[in-house]
């Protein structure tokens, strides 16, 4: 039997029409959910996008972000005093995959004091083989774990006294290229490994440039394990060697070693996330040059240590009591140490910003006190990339 042929024509038209109708009722309901165009306009077959593509990010759009940091401190003796109030720092990110295989981070600092600095400015190559990464350019040292976090970021309205001691006042930063891989084992634990070359840098207590060809060695071993379900544990430790200076009479650089551990323990209720925490992290240095290197200078050998050790209990959804400890000895400086204390009571409006007032008390190695307050007060704009964990 023929089939009608207006019949059918009809049949066709319905197919034709109903699936552009359903097509723009799904264009439609997902634009007023914030879907864009584009992908809501993919048809239902179309194949996945990969796992492994960019971490985030259009390249021809990159990620910008502004992170703020206003301080006021009360006046104190020293001819070093900082103004009572002023604009610490404005730290401006710009962020983006620039291909499926790698990521582009540069963040530059700008403050009264030195005007306009690169912090960081690196890429990371994110599908090497055998899970390699690897970061080229300047970046801050991964030799601790406190010295990876931009100062903005830091809980603190001054450094530790071994950090400032060790790697000067802004913290350890290095042009170079590092290394890293996930390293598997049969106990299921996050393992990772970090090395890492670069130029030493120009102000430090334990690295002092000599020479082009001089450079700076470390590599960082990182873990992870859950203890409970709220409670987890970080261990580090590292160990970087480095120029110290130059000795004429055997022509060539002094070097030092460093060595770096450092734990941190997190607590966190799962059924009380945004109300109560608390964390404790301890960070040890010892620095030493080299036997051989202080015999031919005629220097005896020098093995500073130092530490701080830091505590931090939220209390509430948007308030957090903490308080630190340090204690350090001075490079070269005949056993001579410091030590100093800061507490601290902040108030988080939201995850973007907030207002902390703290106080500091420092003994130098000459036994004067010094006593501050400050009023630390950090914003943040745009989607600014976390720092380790």
């Amino acid at each position: 039997m023929r089939s009608n042929p207006i019949r059918a024509g009809r049949h066709h038209g319905v197919r034709r029409v109903i699936p552009r109708a359903a097509a723009a009722f799904l264009a439609a309901l997902a634009l007023a959910h914030g879907v864009p165009e584009a992908v809501a306009q993919q048809p239902t077959d179309a194949p996945a996008a990969p796992a492994s593509g960019p971490v985030r990010g259009n390249p021809l759009n990159p990620d910008i972000s502004v992170v703020g940091w206003i301080q006021y401190s009360t006046e104190h003796e020293s001819e070093e005093a900082w103004a009572p109030a002023e604009v610490r720092e404005m730290e401006l990110g710009l962020q983006s995959a620039v291909d499926p295989y790698s990521r582009a981070d540069i963040f530059i600092a700008f403050s009264s004091a030195e005007g306009a600095d690169v912090e960081e400015a690196y890429l990371t190559f994110l599908a090497l083989p055998n899970g390699f990464l690897a970061r080229l350019g300047k970046h801050r040292s991964l030799v601790t774990r406190f010295n990876r976090v931009h100062p903005p970021e830091t809980a603190f309205a001054t450094r530790p006294l071994v950090s400032e001691t060790f790697f000067g006042e802004e913290g350890l930063a290095v042009v170079g290229a590092s290394l890293s891989r996930l390293i598997p084992n049969p106990w299921d634990i996050y393992v990772n490994l970090d090395l890492e070359v670069s130029d030493a840098p120009d102000e430090s207590g334990v690295f002092l440039p000599a020479d082009r060809e001089d450079l700076l060695y470390g590599g960082r071993l990182n873990a992870f394990v859950d203890l409970s379900e709220s409670v987890n544990l970080a261990l580090g430790g590292a160990l970087y060697t480095g120029p110290f200076g130059f000795d004429a009479t055997a022509e060539e650089a002094r070097r030092s070693w460093v060595s770096a551990a450092d734990v941190t323990l997190r607590w966190k209720d799962p059924r009380r996330a945004i109300d109560r925490s608390f964390l404790w992290t301890t960070e040890a240095l010892r620095a030493s040059i080299d036997p051989e290197d202080a015999a031919a200078v005629g220097a005896e050998e020098d093995r500073p240590v130092g530490f701080f050790t830091h505590t931090e209990y939220q209390f509430a959804r948007r308030w957090r009591l903490g308080g630190r400890y340090d204690w350090t000895e001075i490079p070269e400086g005949a056993e001579a140490h410091e030590a100093g204390a800061l507490g601290y009571l902040t108030f988080t409006p939201s995850e973007f910003s907030l207002v902390s007032l703290q106080g500091d008390t420092r003994r130098d190695a000459a036994g004067e006190w010094d006593d501050r307050l400050f009023l630390k007060v950090t914003f943040n704009m745009g989607p600014h990339g976390a720092h380790p964990f």
